[in-house]
């Protein structure tokens, strides 16, 4: 029997499989860990090439590595890339900056 985390990559998995030019992905880092997580954002990546990518999450840790970021906040979107969106939206910035220093502090203490 797989488990939950198993049972999501393996949909993944059978969804990259396929030749489909738009490929919508909620949430496929949920409920993964950060090395996962990582390994997952790679395999998108190599198996997305000349594909159009819809990835909605709430971890921002790979945003930086996508072409378009489109955040939602206070009824309003803005569709940006990351880097212009941390300049734009500061809420987008504390969210994060907030997630990837969270996550650099979490590595440093493994490191310990």
């Amino acid at each position: 029997m797989l488990s939950g985390g198993q049972q999501a990559r393996l949909a993944l998995a059978r969804t990259l499989a396929h030749a489909r030019s738009i490929v919508i992905l909620d949430d496929p880092f949920a409920a993964v860990d950060q090395a996962t997580e990582t390994q997952i954002f790679s395999s998108i990546r190599r198996h997305g090439q000349n594909r159009t990518l819809l990835l909605m999450s709430h971890r921002l840790a790979h945003f930086p590595e996508c072409d378009r970021v489109l955040y939602l906040h206070d009824g309003t979107a803005t569709f940006l890339t990351h880097d212009a969106m941390l300049k734009a939206e500061p809420s987008y910035r504390a969210l994060y900056l907030k997630q990837t220093q969270k996550g650099e502090e979490d590595q440093n203490e493994n490191k310990k």
